[in-house]
């Protein structure tokens, strides 16, 4: 997976893969997977991250919180959460 993480920037950004992926709570059992506590009202659904997928098949790196898993996004709908 791309885990580049780009050079420290001035605003906001897409998160990495890995920065998204780490995350995820593997011990909730019930969605959203992500510590609600910390993160409270994130949706069971897909987050975009900026890593690329690999060729052939190209577009980005995406996470799905409703069981944490990573998944290929190449268009439509997904939410953003950003990082600094």
């Amino acid at each position: 997976m791309g885990d580049h993480v780009p050079p420290q920037s001035t605003g906001w950004r897409l998160p990495a893969v890995t920065e998204l992926q780490s995350l995820v709570d593997k011990t909730v059992t019930i969605p959203p997977t992500i510590d609600q506590t910390v993160f409270p009202n994130t949706p069971a659904e897909c987050f975009w991250t900026y890593s690329p997928y690999p060729p052939p098949n190209g577009g980005t790196w995406g996470i799905n919180f409703n069981d944490g898993s990573s998944e290929r996004l190449v268009s439509g709908y997904a939410r953003v959460r950003c990082v600094r």
